[in-house]
């Protein structure tokens, strides 16, 4: 619920995944059992209660496209996006990132709603982390249904 804290959450909608941007809020109270915070420890915190620790945007996965879509009109987004993407990507592992753009690009001409060849469903299913994992799984969501 917006405004509200959240320790864990989960997105659960018809639609299929896509990069999106988050928009981010923390620096709720801290609440300690014994009343307030000693002035040492509150000195160490104030730092992350500024406007600009408190309120964050952030590159993530979300709902995205319609479920109507056709899978190429999707596979042609996620392409460009992809570019957008590609210094985090690319930083990372610039192997992983070519590796996408040429999946990316085989789906988008691809008239198969299950356009991922043993060879690409394999890669994508390899231990990932951060936003290489999102995309692999939306990706394993998306392309192979």
């Amino acid at each position: 619920m917006p405004g509200q804290a959240a320790r864990v959450y989960e997105v659960r909608s018809s639609y299929f995944p896509g990069l999106t941007t988050a928009y981010l809020q923390g620096g709720t109270p801290l609440a300690t059992s014994g009343g307030d915070l000693p002035l040492e420890v509150s000195a160490q915190l104030e730092k992350f209660m500024s406007i600009d620790q408190r309120y964050q945007v952030r590159l993530t996965i979300g709902p995205r496209f319609s479920p109507a879509l056709p899978k190429a009109t999707i596979a042609k987004a996620w392409k460009e996006e992809l570019a957008e993407v590609k210094k985090l990507l690319d930083a990372a592992e610039p192997e992983s990132y070519r590796r996408l753009d040429a999946i990316a690009a085989t789906c988008a001409v691809s008239l198969e709603s299950r356009c991922l060849s043993t060879e690409s469903e394999k890669f994508l299913k390899l231990p990932r982390r951060g936003l290489l994992k999102e995309i692999a799984e939306a990706w394993l969501s998306t392309f192979n249904q």
